[in-house]
């Protein structure tokens, strides 16, 4: 009876901190943010700290403000840098007329509908650009869903600068205190439990901070390698090659999904390029093969030099456990989960593995942990 009771009251105690989570979902994604930033901003606290001043060191204070100071200047010399070039791609699109491209692609069109004519039989429809547009576009963009996006612009704005500030202002503090987010965590669990949440989040941050690095050299250098390959193999012009090979570095920190994700729309924005401009001299098929070719060695490369390091040193999972974590997050929060599921799960299977470890499952998950720790341990 007593062990009924205590299943009772853990699962009322689970549901009511669900939904204390859920309804404060705003405030601790703001937490959260600022603690995943916390990880790319301690380096550069210890370094400031390091410094000295005649014989007195910088308070702590001033080596968190610095360290802010850091990363908000990387965040707007990157938008600096950014915006003019999206604001140039986008003002493209816009001056883009359909007429101009449907008059290219009446020739391969026709071609088209001959081969389909001789196949089925004069059962397809005559294939237009805008046929093929409305096609792929209507099921997936409804009009008035677009009109209400662009009317909540002003809106999105407005809390996005809020939240930035609100991030910012947590950020300074886990800086400052740099164990300020472990003792928020560690406090919620009684004393008997609370070393083993200290360890969970100590190992959590060291294979988070792994993980960040990694997938920030891989974005790196994915968008080196593609731009390079764009501009000067395929002759597309910088600025666009910048944009796509930015987006494809993106997608690429999504394993399986992403890069096939990245490579149709990289096919498909060459594609408009190729007849909107006609300016290319390679053939169609050619200039879509060398942009494929360039595509698939910088998946390669990064197969090899990035996925060791990323997947096999922080991650610790298998492939299959890694495709079936990024379904569920896509299922659950679209891109965003996707591209957050793989630094979630890895906290997650470190939780589990110290408080759920009498689960055959969890032993199994987390079989690759203990075994590191084993290893460590010995090393000492």
């Amino acid at each position: 009876m007593k062990s009924f009771s205590r299943y009772v009251i853990l699962i009322a105690v689970i549901a009511v901190a669900g939904f204390l989570f859920w309804y404060f979902s705003n405030i601790l994604t703001y937490i959260l943010i600022a603690a995943g930033l916390s990880l790319i901003g301690k380096p550069v606290v210890s370094f400031f700290r390091g410094l000295h001043l005649g014989k007195h060191r910088l308070p702590d204070w001033l080596c968190a403000l610095l360290a802010l100071l850091c990363l908000v200047s990387v965040f707007v010399a990157f938008l600096v840098f950014f915006i003019p070039i999206l604001t140039g791609v986008v003002s493209l699109i816009g001056q883009l007329d359909l007429s101009v491209l449907e008059a290219r692609l009446q020739e391969p069109l026709g071609r088209l509908n001959a081969f389909l004519d001789e196949i089925f039989i004069n059962s397809i429809d005559h294939l237009t650009l805008k046929s093929i547009i409305q096609a792929v576009i209507s099921p997936v963009i409804d009009l008035e869903s677009t009109k209400f996006f662009f009317a909540s612009i002003a809106g999105r704005t407005i809390n996005f600068f809020i939240g930035f500030f609100v991030v910012l202002f947590i950020l300074f503090f886990f800086l400052k205190e740099q164990n300020m987010f472990t003792n928020m965590v560690a406090s919620l669990f009684n004393d008997r439990n609370e070393p083993k949440a200290r360890r969970a989040l100590n190992s959590s941050y060291n294979l988070l901070t792994r993980y960040f690095t990694g997938i920030f050299a891989e974005i790196v250098a994915v968008t080196l390698l593609n731009t390079l390959g764009w501009t000067f193999l395929c002759g597309i012009p910088f600025r666009l090659s910048l944009v796509m090979a930015f987006f494809s570095g993106i997608l690429f920190v999504i394993p399986y999904i992403g890069p096939i994700t990245g490579i149709i729309g990289v096919l498909f924005t060459g594609f408009l390029y190729y007849y909107y401009t006609g300016i290319v001299t390679l053939s169609p098929g050619l200039f879509l093969l060398f942009i494929f070719l360039v595509f698939l060695v910088t998946y390669i490369i990064d197969l090899l030099a990035f996925h060791p390091y990323i997947y096999a040193k922080s991650v610790k999972a298998h492939p299959l456990e890694i495709f079936i974590v990024i379904l569920v997050g896509a299922s659950i929060g679209g891109l965003t989960g996707m591209l957050i599921a793989i630094p979630a799960y890895t906290v997650l299977r470190v939780f589990a593995g110290e408080f759920l470890f009498n689960f055959k499952v969890v032993r199994k998950l987390t079989r690759q942990f203990r075994q590191r720790d084993k290893k460590s341990d010995n090393g000492n």
